[in-house]
């Protein structure tokens, strides 16, 4: 009973570009096998690194730069960084499990708060 919801929350220059093209990669189903392919790259993210983890996925690069254009994204965004700020998060990744909120990526932390939100559930 665990539910994943990613929120893209860019904080380095640059970052919007590709926090967009990720949302955008879902409007053709392919999110996770985007967000995997561009986090494995090798280099700086770019619109070039944009467009090569686009391709590699199978994505069709003008409708995702399209869709990309679409002004809903800016808007996603600023509720996205919002909601960030009102939860105290300053850094990715973060995770809020429960009531519960985890800076950074620790394998057994997560598994602990994850335990605790199923104890309490119960």
């Amino acid at each position: 009973d665990v539910r994943l919801v990613f929120k893209e929350f860019p904080i380095f220059d640059g970052s919007d570009e590709a926090a967009k093209a990720a949302m955008a990669s879902a409007r053709q189903g392919k999110y996770l096998e985007f967000h995997r392919a561009l986090m494995a790259y090798d280099g700086r993210v770019s619109s070039q690194a944009i467009d090569d983890s686009a391709k590699k996925v199978g994505l069709d690069l003008a409708r995702l730069r399209k869709d990309m254009a679409d002004p809903i994204l800016n808007a996603r965004l600023d509720a996205n960084h919002k909601l960030g700020t009102d939860l105290g998060i300053n850094g990715t990744p973060s995770f809020v499990i429960g009531t519960a909120l985890m800076p950074g990526w620790s394998a057994s932390e997560f598994d602990k708060l994850v335990k605790e939100a199923r104890d309490k559930k119960s």
